[in-house]
């Protein structure tokens, strides 16, 4: 798997800067930043990939980015990123699904990522991401100990991504019309979760792990 941790660095970076080119004319400031929180969630994904190899959080993370890039480049996989995303979300921190209910709530997630009339429904959009926190949520409240901290950081990083998905189907909804603004602010919370949850994978679940009453959920 290092052969292709190593091929996957240059194939994000040649993938991030043609999927920004056109539109680095029109958008200077939206291509940089669209690149640069693509580029973020491959970099993190691919470190925490080799760092925490037990773990299908960084794969998951990296497979985020390399799906934002796609959207640039196919209107079908717009909304691709959100797969993964999600997937990452519910199961973090292990990136395995363990319950009927994340297996259904990572399943939506999924089938809004592919079907793009799901995914531009203000509504649909909405209720996946209140699934996404309120899964989050019942398996901290079901946690203790170490394990419960770990989950309280997939309780924050869920947050952010409600807000990030909600934030254009929310003005959608009331009829507020921003969409540079919404999505300049999307994409800082996305790179915010992914970042937050690289961080308390990388130290603080380190520190849980050598913890003998620590396992992986």
């Amino acid at each position: 798997m290092r052969w292709l941790r190593l091929a996957l660095w240059p194939a994000g970076l040649l993938l991030g800067i043609a999927a920004e080119w056109g539109a680095w004319t029109d958008d200077p400031g939206g291509a940089a930043l669209d690149l640069a929180v693509g580029l973020l969630l491959i970099g993190l994904g691919l470190v925490a990939w080799q760092r925490r190899g037990s773990s299908a959080v960084g794969p998951l993370m990296a497979a985020s980015g390399f799906a934002w890039f796609l959207g640039n480049l196919a209107t079908w996989a717009l909304y691709l990123h959100r797969g993964p995303l999600v997937h990452l979300v519910v199961s973090y921190p292990s990136g395995r699904l363990r319950s009927r209910l994340q297996w259904a709530v990572v399943a939506a997630g999924y089938v809004c990522a592919v079907a793009s009339p799901l995914a531009r429904n203000d509504a649909a959009t909405i209720l996946l991401a209140l699934a996404v926190c309120t899964t989050a949520l019942r398996r901290y409240l079901v946690a203790s100990g170490p394990e419960r901290r770990a989950r309280a950081s997939a309780l924050g990083a869920a947050a952010m991504v409600v807000v990030a998905l909600t934030l254009s189907a929310a003005a959608g909804l009331v009829g507020v019309d921003a969409d540079r603004e919404v999505l300049w602010a999307y994409e800082v919370v996305i790179g915010l979760a992914a970042a937050w949850l690289f961080a308390d994978l990388l130290w603080a679940n380190g520190r849980r792990r050598r913890s003998p009453a620590w396992s992986w959920i």
